[in-house]
């Protein structure tokens, strides 16, 4: 089993935001049913760049269900991780969440941008300055030279 394929999607509820919400930020994903805690630590390591504290899993059975004919159904065989980060690490998992963690980071292209206008507008002042004083010392031997 490849490790890309451990780990098939996030599991959100109601439950699931009240545990990301919490100091320890537990996430819950979707895993493979054959799956063990070993291979979905790296998995999750390899796609979020975080190694986790602690992995629970949980197989939710299937059960029957009425489908309104005279032959039942059956839901599918669920295997669900919950993942818990370490203190102070965080990853964003829909869109909503992505957007929001690059709003709050000032972007580093802006920061050099302005870093770059500085060293431009110094360098130009050193420039004059030293344009002015090659002036006055080219004035100063013209004048020395024709005495």
């Amino acid at each position: 089993m490849q490790l890309t394929n451990i780990i098939l999607k996030p599991y959100l509820t109601e439950k699931t935001y009240t545990k990301r919400a919490d100091t320890n930020k537990k996430y819950a994903f979707l895993v493979a049913p054959k799956a063990n805690k070993k291979t979905i630590a790296l998995s999750f390591e390899s796609i979020f760049k975080i190694k986790p504290l602690k992995i629970m899993t949980m197989i939710r059975k299937p059960t029957v269900t009425k489908l309104g004919t005279k032959y039942p159904g059956k839901t599918k065989l669920v295997k669900i991780a919950y993942i818990c980060l370490p203190k102070g690490k965080d990853i964003a998992i829909t869109k909503e969440e992505a957007q929001e963690k690059t709003a709050k980071q000032p972007s580093k292209l802006s920061i050099n941008k302005k870093a770059k206008e500085i060293n431009v507008n110094e360098f130009t002042a050193k420039e004059k300055n030293e344009d002015e004083n090659t002036k006055k010392t080219t004035k100063m031997k013209n004048n020395k030279d024709n005495k």
